[in-house]
């Protein structure tokens, strides 16, 4: 803009202001209980020489003429006045140290309001982690849970679309990784902005079942709370780390309690299903393997103020279609096709005709997640 000699005698950097913030910082460290107000103010003073005296020969007890050699602002003035000066400031003492407490005092409290903010929205992040765990844990022993490298590929065969097997395999990494507190087992879903294949998240899950074999399973999930860092130690360990201890056992069954209590509050009002959560990966075959097992039917419930809401209700097959015997409600001479329906046994009828009935099975309505509707069906476990 001005050419080349524009920046000649002007600073390049910010030195002149960093120095007096450093100065202040200086009186800090060395002095702790000084107040803000007076450690700027030194910081400030020794930056603009405020005090500086004229340097003296003290031999010849006269001013040394040297080109640096000047008063500060306040050895410029008068006897008056610096007397006048001193006498102000003196007499403002208490004020303006009240007012400095006072100024102290908001900081502390804003710092604290802060620290707790940042907590709890910490112990919210943690909760939701620990909810998520307790899912993935409960899953781990469930049939969603592929124990054997075998059953991953007899289970990822029956899965037709490349979808529905990647989110069966990261669902069973996450039961160990995240159910189990195995986090040296995790591993990406991408690299490089390229999704891997299921063949190779399946290679990962079975090197997991392989790994897992030799642990312990944890009873619960780990909560997510800060620890001491496991330092090796001797002699008898001291009586305030051991309180320390008990505190942070206390703080985390007080955490398990409350995820749990907010967990059941959300599956009360629809949100969240361990049932389902637990369900096999792939939908069973409708045939003679059906017998005598119990599944859950999402069927529409008459309200008494009217309309109607989805309900599962549960029962015992007792009968699975093969082509001749179930006839369709409403067509009496139609007969659902083999493997299409299964007679159901209710444990609570509603009814004659809620007794025993017949229901269909569609593919597409195995293990629904989200909203429920009518039609869904799934083992009762």
């Amino acid at each position: 803009m001005g050419g080349p000699r524009a920046g000649q005698g002007k600073y390049a950097v910010n030195d002149p202001a960093e120095s007096s913030m450093a100065g202040m910082t200086r009186e800090i460290e060395c002095f702790g209980r000084i107040a803000i107000p007076s450690a700027a103010g030194v910081g400030q003073a020794r930056f603009n020489g405020d005090l500086w005296r004229e340097i003296i020969d003290k031999k010849s007890m006269k001013a040394v003429k040297k080109k640096s050699s000047r008063d500060g602002i306040f050895h410029s003035l008068s006897k008056e006045m610096s007397d006048s000066l001193l006498t102000m400031s003196l007499e403002d003492m208490k004020e303006v140290r009240k007012k400095d407490g006072e100024a102290l005092a908001a900081q502390r409290k804003a710092k604290r309001r802060k620290e707790e903010l940042a907590k709890a929205a910490s112990m919210e992040k943690g909760q939701e982690a620990f909810i998520d765990a307790l899912y993935y844990h409960e899953m781990y022993g469930s049939a969603a849970c592929w124990k054997t490298a075998q059953a991953v590929d007899r289970e990822l065969a029956k899965l037709k679309t490349k979808t529905a097997k990647l989110e069966a395999l990261k669902e069973n990494i996450k039961m160990r990784v995240v159910g189990l507190g195995f986090s040296d087992l995790a591993t990406a879903w991408s690299k490089d902005g390229k999704e891997f294949t299921p063949h190779h998240l399946a290679a990962h899950l079975k090197t997991i079942i392989t790994a897992t074999r030799s642990r312990t399973i944890p009873a619960k999930p780990p909560i997510p709370l800060p620890e001491r860092k496991a330092l090796p130690s001797l002699g008898v360990q001291a009586h305030d780390a051991a309180a320390l201890d008990l505190l942070q056992l206390s703080k985390g069954t007080d955490f398990e309690a409350e995820a749990r209590r907010v967990r059941a509050e959300r599956e009360a009002a629809g949100i969240g299903d361990p049932r389902a959560e637990k369900q096999q990966q792939s939908r069973p075959l409708v045939d003679k393997a059906l017998l005598g097992k119990r599944l859950e039917i999402c069927c529409d419930y008459d309200l008494d103020e009217g309309g109607s809401e989805p309900r599962w209700c549960a029962g015992e097959v007792v009968l699975v279609s093969d082509g001749s015997n179930i006839p369709i409600p409403g067509k009496p001479r139609a007969k659902y096709k083999a493997g299409a329906a299964v007679m159901i046994h209710w444990d609570e009828p509603q009814g004659e005709s809620w007794k025993d009935s017949a229901v269909e099975l569609l593919p597409s309505q195995w293990n629904p997640k989200g909203i429920q509707l009518a039609g869904g069906w799934r083992f009762d476990l």
